[in-house]
Formats: structure tokens, sequence, C-alpha cells
């Protein structure tokens, strides 16, 4: 028996049900408890989104499409649609079933993968599975199992962003583990560690009129154009104590995801009008000196300033030229795409090695011509200060004028 006769026959998909647009109240109490999801199974839902051409199904307990519809809220796609546009990508939330595995591919300390393509089969250290599967209706097909709705939550959002950021990346498109958003009219990337502060930075820019959020995690760029690529900001318990009072957050009634690792998320969402809008094109600007400027993207490297977190320190944000040893790791960031969402699970395949390499091909090609204009922020807690200091580097840049 194939690999895909052993999927089909052994994890047949539902028909299809009318699709349902919703969104959570942003009041509610959401998050995930650790009850396992018990027959009988709770009341189903759909939900479409469409990201940059990208036609995504899914399909789910109600409360879980809700909450990824107001994650995603940017991309929802109208309901009701009939016939509904076959989809490129359907997720379905499903109870457990017995499954025939195919050929063991390789292990991890996290999972086991069965399956050398695209047809495959995960198995998780938790007792979580997913199947993934091809056919002509649904396109690519995964199938979630899992015995808690939390990790259901977390692995539809990590399987939605892998195999959509995949399929961006093979028409060209590039994905960046960073900040992105235009202040001043300057359309800026911030690359930070993990941990070092993207998420609150794009939290404080929720309450200043000057700056606009194309991402807070995920930089998309096209034709080295950003594209908003926006979905809710998440803080961690620390960030949220300290930035809730600014930002007017109360964690007792905040929406948020627990994560397998056993840290919480507060989840806030990004307003429309926060959402940057790019420019069609690299603008060039004649200077005084007849020389032209291209208003591509200002690039930050960011390190973060020890001193100024050192409680019995004092120091301020500096920008500076980019230091070879930091030019070097900016390179090995981007080429290798480290942080980004793209689980190895599902895009090491056989059949996958060589969009891999053309991907990883014009990452480098983008990042060495990137890299001579690299400058380095040294980054400190102090957001609002780190705010400014951009704000004054930024002000000496050429800016651009976004879509309407």
């Amino acid at each position: 028996m194939s690999e895909l006769e052993t999927f089909e026959n052994a994890s047949p998909i539902e028909p299809e049900t009318p699709a349902k647009k919703a969104f959570a109240s942003p009041s509610r109490t959401a998050g995930y408890s650790s009850q396992p999801i018990k027959a009988p199974a709770p009341a189903r839902g759909e939900v479409r989104f469409s990201i940059y051409g990208q036609r995504v199904r899914l399909i789910g307990p109600v409360a879980l499409t809700q909450d990824l519809a107001e994650d995603f809220s940017y991309f929802v796609t109208a309901a009701g649609q009939r016939p509904a546009p076959a989809a490129d990508l359907t997720i379905e939330i499903r109870q457990h079933k017995f499954i025939i595995k195919p050929e063991k591919f390789f292990k991890t300390k996290n999972y086991t993968i069965y399956g050398r393509s695209l047809q495959r089969y995960v198995e998780y250290e938790d007792g979580s599975k997913v199947i993934v599967t091809h056919n002509l209706v649904d396109g690519r097909l995964v199938s979630i199992m899992a015995h808690e709705a939390a990790r259901s939550y977390e692995l539809a959002y990590l399987v939605l962003h892998s195999f959509v950021g995949e399929k961006l990346e093979a028409r060209g498109l590039l994905r960046l583990h960073a900040l992105a958003f235009n202040r001043q009219n300057c359309d800026v990337i911030l690359f930070l560690p993990s941990g070092g502060g993207k998420s609150s930075l794009a939290a404080m820019m929720l309450k200043r009129p000057d700056c606009q959020i194309y991402s807070d995690e995920v930089t998309l760029l096209e034709n080295s154009c950003l594209r908003p690529y926006p979905w809710r900001i998440g803080l961690d318990q620390k960030s949220a104590s300290k930035l809730g009072p600014a930002l007017g957050l109360d964690t007792t009634h905040s929406r948020t995801a627990q994560r397998t690792d056993g840290r919480a998320k507060y989840l806030l969402p990004i307003p429309t009008e926060k959402i940057a809008s790019p420019a069609n094109e690299p603008a060039e600007i004649n200077t005084n000196d007849d020389t032209t400027l291209t208003t591509t993207p200002n690039i930050y490297w960011g390190v973060l300033n020890l001193v100024a977190n050192n409680a019995d320190q004092k120091g301020e944000p500096v920008v500076r030229l980019a230091l070879f040893k930091e030019k070097l790791q900016f390179l090995t960031s981007v080429v290798l795409g480290l942080g980004l969402m793209q689980m190895a699970e599902y895009i090491v395949r056989t059949d996958n090695f060589q969009q891999m390499i053309r991907t990883g091909f014009r990452r480098l090609i983008w990042a060495l011509k990137a890299v001579r204009s690299l400058r380095v922020i040294e980054v400190t807690r102090d957001y609002d200060k780190v705010l400014s200091v951009l704000g004054e580097d930024l002000a000496t840049k050429p800016h651009h004028q976004p879509n309407t």
C-alpha cells in the first residue's frame, strides 16, 4: 500500500460545511486550559484566509477557529461564498483515529517523522499527531489530533505559518525574523535576538501616532518592498506586567495562549489603523547634490546593551555602524532563517531540497546587499528611549509615501 493510500484510507476528511466567519470579542477571556478534548466533540466551525494568494481553510472546534480568526483577522475572507473557492491548504482539527504508519524517516527528541515526501505522518512526544496529505479538492490537507485544546491551537498556528511561508518563498517573497514598522514615513526592519523585545516594542508602537506596524515577528519582503504580515502581538507575563499600565492592558481579562513549554502569552490585536501601508515599489528621491537615493527599508541589527540593562549602571541606546562580527551574525541569521516559524518536521522533505536551496540563495543575495548599509542599535529595556534614538537616526533618511 502506498503512503497516500495509507493516509487516505486511515483518515478521510469530513464533507465541507458552510463557512462561518467568527471573531472573538476583545473582552472575552479566551486562553486554553489543559482540559482534554472529550467526546462528544464540540460544535465545529470554519474560517478561511487569503494570505497573498494562498487560500487557507481551517476547520475545527468553534472556539479554536474563532481565536485563529482573531489572530489572522487581516487575512480573513468573507464567509458564505458558494461555491467556496478551492483551498491551497486545509487544516482540520479532529479527534484521534487509528493510523497505519508508513516507513520511518527520522526521529528527534521532540517528534518522529514517517514518510519522506509531502505525504507524511508526524508523531510528537506528547502524543499529538499530524497527518499531511494532498488531494485535488483540498490541496494540501493537514489533520491535527491532540489530547488538549491548547496543543491543537498551537499546532494549527505553527502549521499555518510554516506551510504558507514555504509557499510564499516559493513565489519569490522573502521572510525575515524581525520587527518591521513605519516611523515618520520611513520603513524599518529591526533584527533582535530571541527575547530581545520585538513584541514589547511593537506593543509600545500601538500608542504612538507616528508608528505603524508591518509585523512584530515575521517581516515579509516582495521586490525589496515591505508587505503587511500582521497577527496578534504576544507578550510574556513579565512584559505584560511592565507594559500593561501604559497600554491599558488588563492581564486578568486578556486573551491568552498557553504554550507547551508552560509559558503563557498575553495576546494583543493590532488595530487596522495601526497596520502599515506599503509603497508600491522602492521610490527614488533626488537630493540637492543631484544624486539619487532609493527608499528601501532601513535595516538595524539590534544587540542588547548589557550595561544599560544592569540595574546598578546607566546606559543609553546607541546607533552605530556594524562591525565585522555583527555583519557575520546578520548574514548567518538571514540565510538560515533563524527564528522563523518553519517547522523542520514539515519542510525537510526529499521533494523540497531544491526549493530550500533556492530560498537560501535568495536570502543570501538580499543579505549581501543589505549588509553594506547595516547599522547596529544597542537596545535597552527602556523602549521609549530606543524608539526616540531610532527616530533621531531616521530623521536623516529618505522617506516613502505609503499607498492610500
